[in-house]
Formats: C-alpha cells, sequence, structure tokens
C-alpha cells in the first residue's frame, strides 16, 4: 500500500508540473488577447491619425504617382425614371420573389400570392406616384447637367488634382520644391524603410529596388509623391441624393538614395452636400468656388503634414577616426 501511494503521489506531481507549464506557455497568449499587441496594423489605420511629421531632408521633388481616377459626377435620376423603377419594383414583387425562388408553401401563402397578383395594377399605380416625388424635374436637371459639365471642363477636374494642386503644394512651401515631369508609380511600388535600415543596412546591390529609374531621382534627395485615391461629386444612393464635393490623396514621402518610404499620410476633403440642382445654380458657382476651396485646403494640408512647412534638418556630422 505504501508503494502505491507513493506512485500516487508521484503521478500526481507529474501532474501538476504539467498543468504549470501548460499555464505558463499560454500566458502570453492570455497577454495578448487581454493587452492587444503594440504592434499596428494596417486595417487599424484611419486617414485622420496623421503622425507627427518630420522635415523631409535635402534638396525635394514634387511629382504625382500612380494612376489618376475619374471624377465621379452622381447624376440624379427624372421623375419618369424614378417613377417607372418603382412601379416595376412595387407592383412586381410577387413575380421578383418567384424569380428568387420563394414559392408558396400552403394554402395561406397560395392566397396571399394570388392577392398581390389582382393588385399588380395598384402597386405599380402607388410606386409610380411615389417615384415622381423622388426624382428630379428633367425641366431643371438638363440645364443643371448643362452648367455643371461646362464648369468641370473650364476647371479642369479630371487633372486638377494631377496639375494644380502641385503647383500649390509649390507656391505654399516654405521650402523651395521643384515639381518632376517625370512619371512615377504608385507608393506601393516602393519599399517600406525600417529600423534596420538605420542600424544595420544592406549592402546596395541586395536591396529590394523599385521599377523606377535612378536618373527619374536626378538632383532630388527626397521625393514628395501624391496618388489621388477618389475625387467626385457624389452621396448616398438614391434617384436625388444630396451630393458633396469629395477628394482624398495619399500622399508619400520616399528617399531618392535607396527608393524607400520614409513616411506617407493622407489628406481628404469632404464638402456640405447639396442637391444636384443647387450646385448648378448661377452658372455652377457654388460648385466652381468650393472646388477651388477644396483644392487650396488639400495643398494646405499637404504642406502642414508632410513636414515642408519645417527648417531642413542639418547634414549628418562626419566623424574622423584618427589611426593612433
Amino acid at each position: 500500500m505504501k508503494i502505491k501511494a507513493d506512485h500516487s503521489q508521484n503521478v500526481g506531481r507529474k501532474i501538476f508540473q504539467a498543468t504549470q507549464l501548460f499555464l505558463s506557455a499560454l500566458s502570453p497568449a492570455f497577454a495578448l488577447l487581454t493587452f492587444g499587441c503594440a504592434v499596428p496594423r494596417s486595417a487599424d489605420y484611419r486617414p485622420n491619425q496623421v503622425p507627427a511629421c518630420v522635415a523631409p531632408p535635402g534638396r525635394i521633388g514634387l511629382a504625382y504617382g500612380g494612376p489618376l481616377p475619374q471624377f465621379d459626377l452622381q447624376i440624379p435620376d427624372t421623375r419618369a425614371e424614378a417613377a417607372e423603377e418603382h412601379a416595376v419594383k412595387v407592383g412586381w414583387s410577387w413575380a421578383r420573389d418567384l424569380h428568387e425562388g420563394i414559392i408558396p408553401l400552403n394554402e395561406a401563402e397560395e392566397a396571399v400570392l394570388c392577392v398581390r397578383m389582382g393588385l399588380t395594377p395598384v402597386g405599380m399605380l402607388g410606386g409610380a406616384v411615389y417615384g415622381a416625388f423622388a426624382g428630379e424635374s428633367k425641366s431643371k436637371l438638363e440645364p443643371a447637367l448643362t452648367a455643371l459639365t461646362n464648369a468641370m471642363t473650364e476647371l479642369q477636374v479630371q487633372e486638377a488634382l494631377r496639375q494644380k494642386l502641385l503647383l500649390l503644394v509649390q507656391q505654399k512651401s516654405p521650402r523651395p520644391v521643384n515639381i518632376m515631369t517625370n512619371s512615377f508609380p504608385a507608393e506601393t511600388a516602393f519599399r517600406l524603410h525600417s529600423l534596420m535600415d538605420d542600424y544595420v543596412p544592406l549592402p546596395s546591390d541586395t536591396r529590394m529596388r523599385s521599377e523606377c529609374n535612378p536618373a527619374s531621382f536626378e538632383g532630388i534627395d527626397t521625393l514628395l509623391m501624391i496618388r489621388v485615391i477618389n475625387h467626385g461629386l457624389s452621396g448616398l444612393d438614391g434617384h436625388n441624393s444630396r451630393l458633396a464635393l469629395n477628394m482624398s490623396v495619399r500622399v508619400t514621402l520616399v528617399r531618392a538614395q535607396d527608393q524607400a518610404q520614409l513616411s506617407g499620410f493622407y489628406a481628404q476633403y469632404d464638402s456640405p452636400a447639396r442637391k444636384f440642382v443647387d450646385w448648378a445654380a448661377n452658372g455652377a458657382e457654388p460648385f466652381r468656388s468650393e472646388f477651388e476651396w477644396a483644392v487650396q485646403n488639400l495643398a494646405e494640408q499637404i504642406v502642414a503634414q508632410s513636414g515642408l512647412q519645417l527648417p531642413p534638418p542639418p547634414p549628418a556630422a562626419m566623424s574622423i577616426v584618427r589611426n593612433p
């Protein structure tokens, strides 16, 4: 009996030690779940989370990078278009259900289906009446569209963020900035800078190079690159929704020496929302003034967040080592 008791104690002791080892192995996982991880994820990043700006070093070049998306103009539906859509959607809702496989399973549901089929004209009439109020008058929409189209052509809205925005940044920057005529890819083509680059830099021949020719960076030390994410006059989905002038750009600082990203941020502008015909009033004067203000606002954000308003950093001190 004594031998069995000692054996039971040894088994219990081993189980207890195994349990301790298991819990100690899980403790880091519990800590991560409880307190979170200190490393930020890209999915957690928001455009309003702007890091503290640092003055870009050396000579600065300004350029546009990546493709340019189309300016998004959301045109409302006329009352006739909205009425037709709602008449079909409400009056023939039973046909849509059958097409999607929603079939009656008993006599009661069959009776309801028959009633809905009999009320098709009533549903079409009700939907048409609602649509007539949801859409925009054709007599107002056509001249408004003409006025806005003319204003967009005169303002060159499609190219404004690729040309005018760069000129405004150059004008508002306290530091000299040279506009580059070379074409550059999007910021994803340039590798991200890390702390290892500062403490243990890789040889130049082993670094991942972007698709840019080194000659594209000739004459500059830092490239300030702008890419348009979206721009347009748009709003919520609907027949005649209120629309806002929106612009969003991505700004990236790239070091010319190794074509690595130094930092990046977003700049965006959203105007108060108005109806389509209100934007086109008085020869589209509200749209013209808001567009000019939006581009100016973006330029100011870029200058403030990129560090162009700060004095350039001093050159790195060179240490001279004397042989004993």
